[in-house]
């Protein structure tokens, strides 16, 4: 199995196991091979739901977002079409903050970092937000909404109190980001919720792609590989630096996006995304920590 393949070989795994036993798993699964699995979830499948962002968009900036505008015109649809597919949470980020910490420069690991999301916005030719001109128009430019509801993605537009509240001089770190997730998005996570337990133990099916939670079959010759590669350097995004858009007249739930013009080699922070050890797209800790994990 290979990349997501992983998720969906340890849930037959699970299932087998539910359904048929470990003597059965003894007798008909020989081994099991992990190739690049995200085991522990990927942070891109975080900013995928929550702006409909990821480090190969932050790469290009402004350009990408002119293309993006080009393409689905109104904001929030990348956003909704990530939000759409429904095996995207068995990637969300899962594991504890000691350890992803330790993969990264400058602990501690910022997630999702909304620091300085409501300062000055970038102006000039640097960047452009989603909502400036040929990059994707507001959703209230579409016609009439829902009082308080944004149309593209079905969700509670924040006031602006609510937001600076909830976001303002704050990052969000592996075991804390759901909660941002749970209030930008409520419509969305609650259906997530029904499918995924999302680190909450859980006695059904949605734990069953919960590397932590739900152990191994008991099946004693039961062989399991996990095979990885890993690039020289920081090449594989961890987390990202967000800015908010700051026109209270827009009516949209989209107002996050990430701050491409932040550079910070100290820290691996490039466009707006801080990087650490991977293969380019999985983190080493979701790769190998769960495999390492197996072996003791």
């Amino acid at each position: 199995t290979h990349s997501m393949g992983a998720l969906i070989g340890f849930y037959f795994l699970q299932w087998a196991d539910y359904h048929h036993g470990a003597d059965w798993i003894e007798h008909n699964v020989d081994s099991i091979s992990f190739i690049a699995g995200p085991l522990l979830g990927v942070p891109k499948a975080v900013s995928a739901v929550l702006s409909g962002e990821m480090k190969d968009t932050a790469e290009f900036g402004r350009f990408s977002r002119e293309m993006v505008g080009a393409l689905f015109g109104r904001r929030g649809e990348v956003a909704r079409f990530m939000r759409s597919l429904g095996s995207l949470p068995s990637m969300f980020v899962s594991g504890s903050d000691r350890l992803w910490n330790a993969f990264v420069a400058n602990p501690p690991l910022k997630l999702l970092d909304f620091t300085d999301a409501f300062a000055t916005r970038p102006t000039g030719d640097e960047e452009k937000s989603p909502a400036d001109p040929g990059v994707g128009e507001p959703s209230s430019a579409q016609g009439d909404s829902e009082q308080g509801m944004d149309p593209v993605l079905n969700e509670p537009i924040l006031s602006q109190p609510e937001m600076h509240e909830l976001l303002e001089n704050k990052w969000f770190t592996p075991e804390t980001y759901v909660s941002v997730l749970e209030r930008i998005a409520p419509r969305y996570f609650k259906l997530v919720r029904e499918h995924y337990s999302m680190g909450l133990p859980a006695p059904d099916s949605r734990s069953w792609t919960d590397v932590l939670l739900s152990p191994l079959p008991r099946a004693k010759s039961l062989k399991v590989y996990c095979m990885y590669g890993l690039l020289n350097g920081s090449s594989t995004e961890y987390g990202y630096r967000y800015l908010h858009d700051g026109d209270p007249a827009v009516d949209t739930a989209a107002v996050y996006f990430i701050n491409t013009t932040e550079q910070d080699d100290a820290g691996n922070i490039r466009n707006g995304v801080q990087l650490g050890p991977g293969d380019g797209t999985v983190p080493l800790p979701s790769m190998a920590y769960p495999c390492w994990l197996w072996q003791q």
